[in-house]
């Protein structure tokens, strides 16, 4: 499954707001690519996720560095231009380069 940036977004934007996130509490996207995509935000260390036996898994928090990451791409209009900037120059979003674009366009 590709990283949907998007997803991500939503999700740290759902768990700042919120004291926790559920999969299906994510409209977004299945309630299976959400349960993956929070995986990869809790390995990542961007969000606390408790995962459950069933299978299901809940987003407690936010860490400090998903907190840093959300930041970068909360404004709809900057994360825009992130996203446009990365397809012009042809580069695969991550948060590196997220960092470092968000960077680039607060200088110019």
């Amino acid at each position: 499954m590709k990283r949907n940036w998007e997803l991500i977004r939503g999700i740290l934007l759902q768990l700042e707001s919120q004291e926790t996130a559920r999969p299906e509490s994510v409209i977004v996207c299945d309630i299976d690519s959400v349960a993956y995509h929070m995986w990869l935000l809790d390995q990542a260390e961007l969000i606390i996720t408790c995962f459950l036996d069933d299978g299901d898994c809940i987003g407690l928090s936010i860490t400090p560095e998903g907190i840093s990451l959300l930041d970068k791409i909360r404004d709809d209009s900057v994360w825009d231009a992130i996203k446009k900037t990365a397809s012009q120059k042809e580069i695969c979003l991550s948060t590196e380069a997220i960092e470092l674009i968000s960077d680039l366009l607060i200088k110019a």
